[in-house]
C-alpha cells in the first residue's frame, strides 16, 4: 500500500496492526488474516484488485512447474 489511506474502511484495529513505515508505505501479505479484511471491508475498487490479483498468483512462478505437471501437456 502506498498510504494509510488505501486502508478506508478497514476496521482501526486492522489498521492499527499494519504500521507504516517510514516512507509511509504498508506492507501487507496475502495470508487469510490480511486478505478476508480487505476484500470485504476496503472502500476502495483498486485496493481490492490489487489483493485479489497478489492472492490469485501468490504461487506464481515458484509453483509453475508443479502446475504444468498436473495439467498435463496443452493442444490447440
Amino acid at each position: 500500500m502506498k498510504d494509510k489511506g488505501e486502508l478506508a474502511g478497514l476496521p482501526d484495529d486492522y489498521i492499527a496492526a499494519h504500521p507504516a513505515a517510514a516512507d509511509g508505505s504498508i506492507t501487507l501479505s496475502t495470508d487469510e488474516t490480511d486478505f478476508t479484511p480487505i476484500i470485504t471491508y476496503a472502500t476502495s475498487d483498486d485496493v481490492r484488485m490489487r489483493m485479489y490479483l497478489a492472492y490469485q498468483t501468490r504461487s506464481y512462478p515458484a509453483n509453475k512447474k508443479i502446475l504444468l505437471d498436473v495439467l498435463g501437456p496443452v493442444t490447440s
